[in-house]
């Protein structure tokens, strides 16, 4: 704690306790002596949050700091310390103190956080708002995506691995779910971001679909078609075609004899349907076979 401050040495978010000599006047509150709280700073004038003034269960009235009648401020705590009191608190009993070594420790630690937060949301349990802070936490470490931990945490839902685009199940939102290779959990950022041990796991996790329908999204892209996949972890692909004003979407699948195909994507309404026959007409689809084709031949 430390005293002799003026209200321009301190910042914003900084907890103190004020003396006012002569007393601050307030219609509401009345004469106050010392109040304790937290410093707020606004267009070159300071006011304080007064915790110390809260009535019952009420709002902290906010007081006016003038200058003449501050006669003394002690420092109870620095903004970032305030900050750090409140992070620790908003996640209680710290499951995994240590940071972890390897990607084994850190999937670990992610997948047992995942299954406490699965737990406690089924039974209702006040915890898992401090468990899921806590496992975001540990889910910085590498920058994990939110739509790969929302996998983690559907996967504890669900008592096993899935495929994200095609799990027929509702307790999973698919467009928000990315199933994470082994190299997301990787400390070092170049082995995270290694593309030829990406896709070496990608083609383990989802077979070789994964390795083919990457080849024939960057050969369309190359033959100047607009090629993408409708999900991160989805083995097909859209490819936009267009015919005047109208377009439409075509996709290219593997069938299960192991051939792929491409055909029209179904339409959401009639607008899209009208579209969808205009480009047919134009032979869009027929381009795009033959082109497909002869990327799949080489």
């Amino acid at each position: 704690m430390t005293d002799q401050l003026t209200l321009d040495a301190l910042t914003d978010g900084d907890r103190i306790s004020v003396a006012f000599s002569p007393p601050l006047q307030d219609p509401d509150l009345g004469s106050i002596e010392t109040a304790e709280g937290e410093l707020r700073c606004m267009i070159g004038k300071h006011f304080l949050i007064a915790h110390s003034l809260r009535r019952s269960w009420g709002i902290p009235p906010c007081i006016d700091l003038p200058q003449r009648q501050v006669s003394r401020i002690s420092l109870l705590q620095t903004a970032s310390e305030v900050k750090a009191t409140r992070a620790a608190k908003a996640r209680g009993e710290i499951v995994f103190p240590d940071r972890p070594n390897t990607a084994q420790d850190l999937e670990r630690q992610l997948t047992t956080l995942a299954e406490m937060i699965e737990i406690e949301e089924r039974g209702q349990g006040r915890r898992s708002h401090e468990l899921i802070l806590q496992m975001n936490d540990i889910a910085e470490i590498v920058g994990l995506a939110k739509r790969k931990r929302t996998y983690l945490r559907a996967r504890a839902r669900l008592g096993c691995d899935f495929h994200p685009w095609t799990w027929p199940d509702d307790r999973v939102y698919r467009i928000e779910t990315v199933r994470p290779l082994p190299a997301d959990f990787e400390l070092q950022p170049s082995r995270r971001k290694d593309r030829s041990i990406r896709l070496e796991q990608a083609v383990r996790i989802f077979g070789e679909a994964e390795r083919e329908v990457r080849r024939i999204a960057s050969a369309l892209r190359r033959a100047g078609y607009d090629a993408r996949r409708p999900h991160p972890n989805a083995q097909e692909l859209r490819v936009r075609a267009a015919f005047g004003t109208a377009r439409t979407d075509f996709t290219i699948i593997a069938g299960s004899n192991g051939l792929w195909r491409a055909e029209p994507t179904p339409p959401q309404n009639k607008s899209q349907d009208r579209a969808q026959r205009r480009v047919l007409r134009s032979g869009a689809l027929q381009d795009l076979k033959h082109q497909l084709g002869a990327i799949v031949m080489t």
